[in-house]
């Protein structure tokens, strides 16, 4: 049997190529599409900048900080508690420095630090503070209303949330293209700058919301404050109040016009709420070395207690392997140390008095006795519910002067009031010796 097929069953197919229209189509669309997409590109730009907050840097100044990966992004490596030895003390060092500018808020990564009186330059010399009361207030209330109470120091024990707020240092810079003397925030000594989330309601939230998922964050909104005013600003734009931080009140600057509204919103804030600078410090006495041995009497700024504080990593690894299954894992950066050192055993700084860190001297005073902050997550502001306070009460009840309280990391005082700190620093101890706690 033969097949046979037959060619007019199909249909044939043929294609006319015009050149024409070919070279046409192809040239508009190597030159209208790049177009389409830079217009596209910088309408999402104009779009981006009016649906997000954005606060342009301080004229004349450039940001202190670290400007490469963190270093203390191994710190829950196991190999700081497996190389931990009390025998190698070549090997003890500055793993990490940290200031705080805004007290109880994010802080800034450093390479280097400048020793001060107050300890590290830029640290802790602002705080929160809302108007405390018998009966609730509002801002509506008259002066002679207010003026019988009391502006007291706010921290993350009453607003978790605080540990979201991101602060950055801008210093006048010379080698700016905009440096020039007259300008304000060169003349305040730099500027800080403030962050926190923010979303507002509506279509524009939602946009800034879309705009912050492209760039893989999430909508903000900054301020900024001058860092040091001058006597002649301070006389003219902002007020010397009295200021209660723990037991000790203050005359300091009250900065609260900086704020905007909706921060108060963002914490949760009912009370009237302000932002002080440190005016005059707080001479520091208790467990620290007195004036007739340093020749001058330690003072600090709004740190709790002293100019200092360090922690080895290795403590914090070890009373992170202590914790009960399904604890949080812990960061050093819930219990913000200024320094952060590698190479000691875990809780050998709880022996030393007297150290050297790069040539500085500093007197270890006394342990840090722990509060609830170490259970906020710092990246959410999320408070656990019992660790690690839990694991610090049952294992680190170590000291007489606080035998119901958890203890980890050192407080510290500078033996002189100017110097640098630097990352990789060497560590030497030079005196060992007993602590015992003295409360506030």
């Amino acid at each position: 049997m033969t097949l046979k097929i037959n060619p007019d069953a199909f249909p044939v197919y043929r294609i006319y190529f015009m050149p024409e229209t070919v070279s046409i189509t192809l040239i508009y669309s190597i030159v209208l599409v790049p177009l389409l997409i830079v217009g596209v590109a910088s309408l999402l730009t104009v779009f981006q900048n009016y649906f997000q907050d954005d606060v342009c840097p301080p004229s004349g100044c450039s940001k202190i900080g670290m400007h490469k990966k963190s270093n203390i992004e191994d710190e829950q490596n196991p190999r700081y508690l497996d190389e931990a030895t009390a025998s190698n003390h070549g090997n003890w060092k500055v793993k990490s420095i940290f200031i705080y500018p805004l007290k109880s808020c994010r802080g800034v990564e450093m390479e280097k630090a400048d020793l001060v009186d107050t300890g590290l330059k830029y640290d802790r010399q602002f705080s929160f503070a809302q108007l405390k009361s018998p009966f609730p207030m509002s801002e509506q209330d008259s002066k002679e209303t207010t003026a019988n109470h009391q502006w007291k120091f706010v921290t993350q024990r009453e607003y978790p949330l605080l540990v979201q707020v991101k602060t950055e240092v801008w210093v006048p810079d010379p080698r700016s293209p905009s440096y020039s003397t007259d300008l304000p925030f060169v003349q305040t000594a730099g500027a800080i700058v403030i962050t926190f989330p923010w979303q507002e309601d509506g279509w524009k939230g939602m946009l800034a919301n879309f705009f912050a998922w492209i760039n893989g964050s999430r909508p903000e909104k900054s301020f900024k404050v001058p860092f040091n005013p001058t006597e002649e600003q301070i006389h003219r734009d902002y007020m010397q109040e009295s200021f209660t931080i723990w037991k000790e009140t203050v005359s300091a600057t009250n900065m609260g016009l900086h704020i905007p509204p909706e921060f108060k919103y963002f914490l949760g804030c009912r009370n009237p709420l302000t932002l002080f600078r440190v005016r005059s410090n707080r001479e520091v006495f208790r467990t620290a070395p007195r004036k007739e041995a340093l020749g001058f009497q330690p003072v600090t700024g709004f740190a709790d207690a002293f100019p200092l504080h360090i922690l080895g990593v290795s403590s914090m690894q070890e009373l992170s392997r202590t914790q009960a299954p399904g604890s949080p894992s812990l960061s050093v950066k819930r219990f913000r140390p200024n320094i952060i050192a590698e190479g000691a055993p875990p809780y050998e700084e709880e022996k030393w008095t007297k150290i050297e860190i790069g040539g500085q001297v500093y007197y270890v005073a006394c342990r840090c006795v722990r509060c609830l902050i170490p259970n906020i997550n710092p990246d959410t502001g999320v408070r656990h519910g019992s660790e690690p306070n839990k694991t610090l009460r049952a294992t680190r009840n170590v000291d007489a002067g606080a035998p119901l309280s958890g203890c980890l990391g050192m407080n510290m005082v500078p033996a002189k009031l100017t110097g640098e700190i630097h990352v990789g620093d060497e560590l030497k101890v030079l005196e060992e010796g007993e602590h015992v706690y003295m409360p506030m």
